[in-house]
């Protein structure tokens, strides 16, 4: 009798996102996605720093636009109604250009390469803002839920909304990237286990 268990669908799902990668593909994934973990916790680092127990710019003196400015209202339907400020809108931009700058010094741009270009700023996204609850000693995993969390105003389960939506994102650019679905999957797969360890070595120091 033919039996179908929850390995046999976890197999089916990763030969879906992870498809006979050769050895060299797997490193330079491998490689790439290390880079992004590091320089999440280099962002994530920084903006402990710079904003403390106030997270979305809550204390900074920084440009705040009034809301019925259309784009304060634009960004505010974007961003899952997160105030727009000059600081946001500043670091986004430059998270998003580190992955913009090769084009400018001799790689080639594509629509499949600025797709995953976009992949991996949504990933650092995502992994960056965990990380700040994670390093940040007002918060830690014990103050990681919605009471705690002005900004994240719509939660699913034990995350941000924002988190899902992200990788979804990301598994539509990876779409478009050069190396489809086998590329983001891995790389998912990759920052969770480093989003794991940082969370335990949080834990630990």
């Amino acid at each position: 009798m033919f039996q179908f268990t929850w390995r046999d669908a976890l197999s089916l799902v990763w030969d879906r996102l992870v498809p006979r990668l050769d050895a060299e593909g797997r490193n330079e994934m491998i490689l790439r996605a290390a880079c992004v973990a590091v320089l999440a916790t280099v962002v994530a680092g920084l903006e402990i720093q710079i904003e403390g127990a106030h997270g979305w710019a809550g204390e900074l003196p920084c440009w705040r636009p009034e809301g019925h400015e259309w784009y304060a209202r634009l960004w505010d339907a974007a961003m899952g109604g997160k105030p727009m400020t000059g600081y946001h809108v500043f670091a986004f931009a430059l998270w998003n250009l580190l992955f913009f700058i090769p084009f400018c010094f001799g790689v080639k741009i594509t629509w499949s390469r600025a797709a995953e270009a976009l992949m991996w700023s949504h990933l650092l996204a995502v992994l960056e803002d965990f990380l700040w609850f994670v390093w940040n000693p007002h918060y830690g995993l014990g103050r990681f839920a919605p009471e705690h969390i002005w900004w994240h105003a719509d939660w699913w389960g034990p995350v941000p909304s924002d988190y899902p939506l992200m990788l979804l994102r990301v598994l539509v650019l990876a779409a478009f990237a050069p190396r489809g679905l086998r590329g983001a999957g891995l790389a998912i797969g990759l920052l969770g286990i480093i989003a794991a360890v940082e969370v335990v070595a949080a834990a630990l120091l």
